[in-house]
């Protein structure tokens, strides 16, 4: 298991357009220079590749061939947490993330990027079965005028995928609302925390982490086992479409984020009627990835006949929930998981279709089991 945090961009923290950057394990002594590695002693290879418009196409070495891993949050500019859990036993193993159980098969790795799964049993490359993985290097390419740049924190590393000895926060929901004040109130419900040491809110007017302001103290956990629902109120906005995240922190240093929610917010109605929401859409679709379910967000900016729909990765219809006509505001539903005809879906990604009219605005999801 391999955890590090990274962040690619120029060394102002802006974006260029070429140069790549290298990451390998194993076991291995020839990790060095522009090769980099040798597949026979590679269990885990991966390249990012600058591209233009400050792109970055993510790749790994599947038994000797660099192969493209797609739809990834990978990008220049962001803070990226990822999380390698590898296998070269010859039998299946579990591991525990984020107080859940998970299992990898024989020669496989799953890879977790910001607290979701992108890499789901990826084949190894080329390390001999029941190899020890003993070894890491990242090392870059030159890039136009050398200016692109890889920066680490928080590597941690063991031989082992030990179940975790403290359980993390289990988020069940994260939300925002306009209040009668209009003012936004972040609620959030978690079901589990260990080793937690608090939660921050962050926000911003358009969809990105990166640059978003930290809009809370730090909220202190209360790091139980039971269900405890968390409150803030953000005072201090002004009219306009405002994007939200949750941050939360971990004693030993690690950090994640959840979310981001919206609203949009009104100041110039009466008070004591709330904000009605000019964007119709999916919100969030949290938690992701969810099991056994996850909640469906989204808003209406004008009264509409809404319909939901769940495909699978082939674009097979497996689930519908029934249309109805709603007023405009914000709504929530639910999904355990199910097909119509009340079967559990094996694990996978699937892609949430909200119909309004018209319109149509589609999420992913990730289902584990």
């Amino acid at each position: 298991m391999m955890k590090f945090t990274m962040l690619l961009g120029s060394n102002l923290g802006g974006q260029v357009d070429s140069g790549t950057f290298y990451f390998v394990n194993g076991d291995g002594d020839r990790f060095s220079g522009n090769s980099g590695f040798s597949d026979d002693q590679t269990f885990v290879a991966l390249q990012f590749i600058f591209g233009a418009n400050g792109a970055i196409t993510l790749r790994y070495r599947r038994t000797g061939v660099w192969t493209t891993i797609n739809s990834t949050p990978v990008a220049q500019s962001s803070v990226l947490d990822f999380e390698l859990f590898g296998n070269n036993s010859a039998q299946t193993v579990s591991y525990t993330y984020a107080g859940s159980s998970y299992s990898v098969a024989a020669g496989k790795f799953d890879m977790w990027i910001n607290g979701s799964i992108y890499g789901d049993e990826l084949l190894k490359s080329r390390l001999a079965d029941g190899a020890n993985i003993d070894s890491f290097m990242f090392y870059g390419d030159a890039s136009d005028g050398n200016v692109a740049n890889l920066f680490l924190d928080n590597i941690t590393y063991q031989n082992s995928l030990e179940p975790d000895e403290t359980l993390p926060v289990e988020l069940t929901s994260f939300t925002a609302v306009t209040t009668p004040q209009n003012l936004v109130r972040l609620d959030w419900i978690t079901q589990s925390e260990s080793g937690i040491s608090g939660y921050y809110v962050y926000r911003n007017s358009v969809d990105r982490i990166m640059d978003a302001q930290i809009v809370s103290p730090l909220i202190l956990p209360t790091n139980t086992t039971t269900e405890h629902a968390y409150t803030f109120t953000d005072n201090e906005v002004q009219s306009g479409t405002w994007y939200y995240w949750l941050q939360h922190l971990e004693l030993g240093g690690y950090e994640a984020f959840h979310g981001p929610v919206y609203v949009l917010l009104n100041n110039n109605i009466d008070n004591g009627i709330p904000g009605i929401p000019q964007l119709t859409g999916l919100q969030s679709i949290y938690p992701n990835p969810f099991n056994p379910s996850t909640t469906i967000a989204f808003g209406l900016a004008k009264s509409d006949r809404v319909s939901i729909a769940v495909f699978n990765s082939r674009g097979q219809k497996v689930r519908d929930f029934d249309s109805i006509d709603l007023p405009s505001g914000n709504y929530t539903s639910v999904w355990n998981g199910t097909d119509n005809n009340g079967r559990i879906l094996s694990s996978g990604v699937y892609t949430i279709r909200l119909k309004t009219g018209a319109d149509s605005h589609v999420r992913k999801v990730v289902m584990l089991k």
